[in-house]
């Protein structure tokens, strides 16, 4: 009779989902008869049973040795971010007024459970200014959502101002690259500002970016642009484009403020 506990919270979540399941393995060894059936169910109890987790940045008083899942441990950089899995129901906030450069690249997904999103969630805490990310021109999209699901993205700042041009520069970029359905984005109260992509129409920039790509049939299933502030973004604030066959459901862009647009809003 097989016992299953919840694991641990670590930094290294992934590996240690990874050790337990070694663990697993080994005890399903020691059966004379190991039905497929059953090792599949104890890998999914094993998923679900990871608790979720609330993750801080600060990048002012934070640390990468930190383990980030307290306002005193809080981490500190965009690339101790952007090495983390993160699970359903896991949170990561920024502190209000840090101010972060590079690329924050989103890892892993939510999921449905029992016919209800169990979301991802990126947004502040404290009072004060929005925290900025700021891509300074060295990445092409500063924040990125690639084959990813059930991601809420709120109250952030974010920039790519480089000093030349470049084609396709975004500040946000979301895309579907034959990936099929991706499901439950929303970004909300977005300040997006400063981004200096090409103004050519064939390789345009673009403040906030959607995409589909691939033959797969990639798709957007409830994509939300809510309340964003858009301001000097070249070519275009808001705009998508669909390499795929299969339109996208559920898609809503509203409430949002343009300002000074090189080309489309």
């Amino acid at each position: 009779r097989l016992r299953v506990s919840p694991f641990g919270r670590n930094e290294h979540l992934m590996n240690s989902v990874a050790a337990d399941v070694r663990r697993l393995k080994l005890l399903l060894d020691g059966f004379k008869a190991k039905p497929r059936w059953l090792l599949l169910l104890i890998l999914a109890l094993s998923v679900f049973t990871v608790p979720a987790a609330t993750y801080y940045v600060d990048s002012n008083n934070g640390d990468g040795a930190h383990k980030g899942t307290s306002i005193e441990q809080a981490w500190k950089s965009l690339e101790r971010i952007n090495t983390n899995t993160f699970r359903p129901g896991d949170q990561l906030l920024f502190k209000a007024g840090s101010r972060f450069t590079g690329q924050l690249q989103t890892q892993g997904s939510g999921a449905m459970v029992d016919g209800k999103p169990v979301l991802i969630i990126i947004s502040k805490y404290g009072d004060g200014p929005l925290p900025r990310i700021d891509g300074e021109g060295a990445v092409l999209d500063t924040l990125l959502l690639r084959n990813v699901e059930f991601w809420e993205i709120s109250d952030l700042e974010i920039s790519n101002l480089g000093t030349n041009r470049a084609p396709w520069r975004t500040g946000v970029r979301v895309v579907t690259d034959n990936f099929g359905k991706m499901r439950h984005i929303h970004l909300r109260n977005l300040f997006v500002h400063d981004v200096n992509g090409d103004l050519r129409k064939q390789q345009e920039g673009c403040g906030i970016y959607f995409e589909s790509r691939g033959r797969s049939q990639s798709y957007f299933d409830d994509l939300l642009i809510e309340n964003c502030r858009i301001v000097r973004t070249d070519r275009n604030g808001i705009c998508q484009r669909n390499g795929s066959r299969t339109r996208s459901l559920r898609l809503v862009i509203r409430g949002n403020l343009l300002e000074d647009i090189g080309g489309d809003g």
